[in-house]
């Protein structure tokens, strides 16, 4: 069986993208799925099975509907779901927001740097801890 998929759910398709290359870039062998939206992520999280759980997800907060804060409640409240890591990568530079996510069981917390290096760079950091090679 292969390594388990990174599911990254952001709105924006460019943060995305970058998130992608940074792992890849890093040597990650993961699959990767994404969501733009939190509401499509719990419903794929609902029709999988256990063996088919992500390794990672990456996590955005701000995003319509529902945003990421509620995704992450959803997660670390579900008996089946609440082992699965969250790394919130968000524009949120808000100390209320970072206790909260981590109040709510997230495994990390990064605001996103403004630069596409930057970006890059954290990401590809986040991969080294969490990728599977």
């Amino acid at each position: 069986m292969n390594a388990h998929p990174i599911i990254l759910v952001d709105d924006d398709e460019d943060d995305r993208y970058i998130f992608q290359e940074g792992f890849v870039q890093a040597g990650c062998k993961n699959q990767f799925i994404q969501f733009e939206a939190g509401v499509k992520f719990l419903d794929y999280l609902k029709k999988i099975s256990r063996e088919d759980f992500p390794a990672l997800v990456l996590l955005d907060l701000n995003m319509p509907v529902l945003d990421g804060r509620e995704v992450l409640r959803s997660i670390k409240q579900s008996t089946v779901w609440n082992h699965i890591p969250v790394v919130v990568f968000t524009t949120s530079k808000l100390d209320n927001d970072r206790k909260t996510c981590y109040e709510l069981g997230a495994n990390c917390f990064i605001s996103k740097p403004s630069g596409y290096q930057e970006v890059l760079e954290v990401t590809r950091s986040i991969a080294l801890l969490w990728c599977l090679k």
